[in-house]
């Protein structure tokens, strides 16, 4: 008798229908699909915050080495040109002396020794902007004198942020908002502004 009862309650059960199994499937595409976009959105903030981080690093380290040549930053060292980021990227001028020099195509250059403070400043701004210039996809460090008569520096570092995408729009994204207007800089370029003052 047993083995009646169970030969019944076998063929009683029911299975899933196909539309059921479908539907889970949808919904777990949802999920999936959710996941991954939430994951690429997380990968691309990362990105922005290293080299958000980066650039810090980069503009405390010029305001450093400022403030460790405070002779050459009162003399009106430490000083870019005034230009657009268009114009000033990929332009440093070499210094004649202080050292082993790497230009921005990757050459070593082994330069004579300084003999003056102002010379070996301009050495070590040189050397920044070429750090600003390879940790980056179009890096720039800017130093921009404050106001006339003091020892105040306005250190910026640009980059060519990543495109991204704004919502899922098709629209890029402008990230040249914190980007002095004086600069010029194309919607994709973000910068790190600090101001020095010793």
């Amino acid at each position: 008798m047993k083995f009646f009862t169970t030969y019944y309650r076998v063929l009683s059960a029911r299975g899933f229908l196909l539309l059921e199994v479908v539907f889970a499937v949808v919904i777990l595409s949802f999920t999936f699909l959710g996941i991954a976009m939430l994951l690429a959105k997380a990968s691309r903030e990362e990105r922005s915050a290293v080299f958000l981080s980066r650039s810090a690093i980069l503009a405390s380290d010029i305001a450093e080495r400022m403030r460790v040549d405070s002779a050459a930053l009162a003399a009106g060292g430490f000083i870019t040109p005034q230009g657009s980021y268009a114009t000033l990227t990929g332009t440093v001028v070499m210094p004649v002396c202080g050292g082993p020099y790497i230009t921005p195509p990757r050459t070593s250059v082994m330069l004579p020794v300084c003999s003056t403070a102002a010379a070996s400043a301009a050495y070590d701004f040189a050397v920044w902007q070429v750090q600003a210039q390879t940790s980056f996809t179009g890096g720039l460090g800017i130093v921009s004198a404050g106001a006339a008569g003091s020892n105040s520096r306005q250190i910026i570092v640009a980059w060519s942020e990543p495109v991204t995408d704004k919502n899922g729009t098709g629209i890029t994204a402008a990230v040249n908002a914190s980007c002095p207007a004086t600069l010029a800089a194309p919607p994709n370029v973000r910068c790190y502004t600090m101001d020095f003052r010793l």
